[in-house]
């Protein structure tokens, strides 16, 4: 008895390790960051957002600032 999966044509669509690297060497070459300071603020930027950025002046301001 064979295994009847939801999908049938899955198994033809998902890729051999040989495949797998017979696309990445057509793709080339990945993008790098150009320095470590590039990537720090790239990753700073995605977990803080640029809003939370702008606002924290706003309520430190708001709030009697440095006193």
């Amino acid at each position: 008895m064979k295994l009847q999966l939801p999908n049938p044509d899955l198994d033809d669509r998902i890729l051999s390790h040989q495949q797998l690297d017979e696309l990445e060497e057509e793709a080339g070459e990945r993008p790098k960051w150009d320095n470590k300071a590039q990537y720090m603020l790239t990753c700073v930027g995605f977990c803080v957002g640029l809003g939370n950025v702008w606002r924290f002046p706003y309520l430190c301001q708001s709030h009697g600032g440095g006193k």
